[in-house]
């Protein structure tokens, strides 16, 4: 009983409840395993913090306060930004840095205090009771905050594995011709919120011809009449990656059902996954450090810019941390460069044996604002992806993000022997104030969708093809499957708030069918 007095553990329990109460709050679209990243960088923190204490203390028990006290001054800082704020107070960073600090550094002072004067009086204070006092709290806090996250994580999970069985099963048994005689490496490019070039034409007064030319002089075919099936990043990739409409999980959990992490449980075991790998195919994701995306259980491989995703920039924006950001942006390039990383492992993966499907998901086009047309940075805004800008900055990181992909289509086509099959498509369209239905339905509706099938003179593909269909023509093609081609229709809704309220908008959508202007023979 002597020793267990002497444990010491709240520092470390209590350096799981941030991130456990930050993925309690963004359980509808956080996945547990993209939380785990963060939980052991906190947890390295602590230890550091604790290591160090106890070595210049010698003493394991003010050791432990004295790591408890800096990570609650740590996960603080947003409360001392606020005071300010509430104030009407607009001061530097530095401001609110600097009191966070003198702050720590009394409390760290107050903890390692052995006895309390007060005048005439004073209080001893017993380090031993105060552990064994924190160490309680700590397991309390914890397990108050656990339970309820698990018992919603595991019933998630259960209902998501059931609705990938019912995909699954739905798509119906397919059969191949044989034998396959080539099977080309598959790069899917999923380039989140990418506008239309129509759309750019109307909000943006920017024609993107030069990109769109650049895509079919290199051999693919822009579909015309380009739309999304669903008007949201969760409900569109779980569709296309599973060649079906997602309608019926609505139509039998309700509209009412908060959680998106559902369909991220579709992306990461998708029918499409399921079937290249039934080919022989290796399945390689390039995080995208968001969404299902940021890591897939079911990828061969996940390649990753850093040990990050968007939660832990998240939670960082409350420490600290966010105080340096003016002075030394390091969150900020953090983020931008999982936007950018694609270009440095596409060389490596395009030499790895095939055959292979390749997942890359950037949000290069999508808020926030990171770059301007020339690649340099803006400053992070801490409400990240809920942040709004002018649709003429959406611009300039568009055409930033047009220059990226043609690099990295010619990185893939400008190399030697058989060529891969490329798509490119938008999830769906900027989110812009719009005035009425009609203009919100074309901005978030109509997409960009182009597709690179090497040695086919005659394919599947047609003028108005959706996401739905994209892989049932690519399998249809290449592989003589027999996937029926579903009719195109484009679900949104115009209330944002319930993703639910959709109807069939695509009869409203509107494309210029005229020959567009060509950039071949400019210099």
């Amino acid at each position: 009983m002597h020793r267990l007095k002497h444990l010491v553990f709240h520092p470390f329990v209590f350096a799981t409840i941030p991130v456990v109460i930050g993925l309690d709050q963004a359980k509808a679209q956080i996945l547990p395993e993209h939380a785990l990243p963060m939980l052991v960088m906190v947890e390295c923190f602590v230890v550091l913090c604790f290591l160090l204490a106890w070595l210049i203390l010698k003493d394991i028990i003010r050791a432990g306060f004295v790591s408890f006290t800096i990570l609650l001054i740590a996960f603080s800082y947003t409360g001392f930004e606020a005071v300010f704020t509430k104030l009407g107070l607009q001061v530097p960073p530095w401001v609110p840095l600097s009191l966070v600090l003198l702050l720590g550094l009394a409390a760290v002072g107050a903890v390692l205090k052995t006895k309390w004067n007060f005048g005439k009086n004073s209080i001893a204070v017993d380090s031993i009771k105060m552990n064994s006092v924190l160490n309680v709290v700590s397991l309390i806090l914890f397990a108050f905050n656990l339970v309820p996250l698990t018992i919603y994580e595991v019933q998630d999970y259960m209902a998501g594995q059931k609705w990938v069985e019912h995909f699954a099963k739905e798509l119906g048994p397919t059969t191949f011709k044989e034998p396959i005689a080539k099977k080309p490496d598959v790069y899917y490019f999923i380039v989140d919120a990418c506008a239309n070039p129509e759309t750019l034409k109307e909000l943006g007064k920017y024609d993107n011809y030069k990109f769109t030319d650049f895509l079919k002089h290199k051999g693919f075919y822009v579909v015309p009449e380009a739309a999304s099936n669903y008007d949201r990043t969760s409900l569109s990739i779980s569709s296309s990656m599973n060649m079906q409409y997602i309608n019926a999980i609505p139509d039998t959990l309700g509209t009412e059902y908060p959680g998106e992490t559902l369909y991220s449980r579709l992306v990461q075991d998708s029918t499409v996954v399921r079937t290249f790998k039934k080919l022989g195919y290796k399945f390689i994701n390039i995080s995208s450090g968001a969404f299902a995306t940021d890591s897939m259980a079911t990828a061969d491989l996940n390649l990753r810019a850093d040990w990050g995703n968007f939660f832990s920039t998240a939670l960082l924006t409350m420490t600290p941390l966010w105080g340096t950001e003016n002075y030394f942006p390091l969150l900020r390039d953090q983020f931008a460069n999982r936007h950018t990383y694609v270009g440095a492992e596409l060389e490596k993966v395009a030499n790895m044996p095939g055959p292979k499907f390749v997942l890359v998901h950037t949000q290069i086009t999508h808020s926030p604002a990171v770059f301007d047309a020339q690649g340099n940075k803006f400053p992070l805004p801490k409400t990240l992806m809920n942040s709004q800008f002018p649709f003429p900055i959406y611009v300039e990181q568009l055409k930033y993000a047009e220059t990226l992909i043609q690099k990295w289509v010619s990185q893939l086509l400008n190399r030697p022997g058989d060529k891969p099959i490329i798509i490119i498509q938008s999830d769906h369209g900027p989110y812009d104030p719009m005035p009425n239905e009609r203009a919100y339905f074309n901005e978030v509706m109509r997409i960009l969708n182009a597709y690179y099938f090497p040695d086919m003179e005659k394919n599947g593909l047609y003028k108005s093809i959706t996401p739905v269909n994209s892989f049932r023509v690519l399998f249809n093609d290449y592989f003589g499957a027999n996937f029926k081609i579903l009719p195109d229709r484009s679900y949104c809704s115009p209330i944002r708030v319930n993703p639910y309220h959709w109807r069939d908008v695509h009869p409203e959508l509107q494309f210029n069918t005229s020959e567009p202007k060509t950039s071949l023979n400019e210099n």
